[in-house]
């Protein structure tokens, strides 16, 4: 249709992996803060997680409560991080991080339809 601009794919690509290696650095910084606590577990309890008749149980369920919780609180918060970038604002690691955790219950709502 005249006037109507036409959508630039390739320049979208670019501005996005532009973005994405520019944040990389808070991005990984985000994921290990979010991941610390079940490396943490993993660190201090490392027997929990041998093969065995009881730490099976418990393993299922530390690996149970990580894919529903922190995975989708990760998620958020990057999403948070690019999404500033985009729009060209400074975002901090605490601001990404804590505007997913008060969203936590959509993000787990989502997680659960979706999964």
């Amino acid at each position: 249709m005249p006037g109507q601009d036409k959508f630039d794919f390739a320049g979208v690509l670019r501005r996005t992996f532009a973005t994405f290696t520019r944040g990389l650095g808070p991005i990984l910084a985000i994921g290990f803060i979010v991941y610390s606590p079940y490396l943490l577990i993993q660190g201090l309890f490392p027997d929990l997680l041998l093969p065995g008749p009881d730490s099976w149980a418990i393993y299922n369920w530390l690996d149970q409560f990580v894919a529903l919780f922190f995975a989708p609180l990760l998620t958020g918060a990057v999403t948070v991080e690019v999404l500033e970038r985009l729009r060209g604002q400074s975002s901090t690691i605490v601001r990404s991080i804590g505007t997913a955790y008060r969203s936590i219950v959509p993000l787990l709502l989502v997680s659960l339809v979706v999964a």
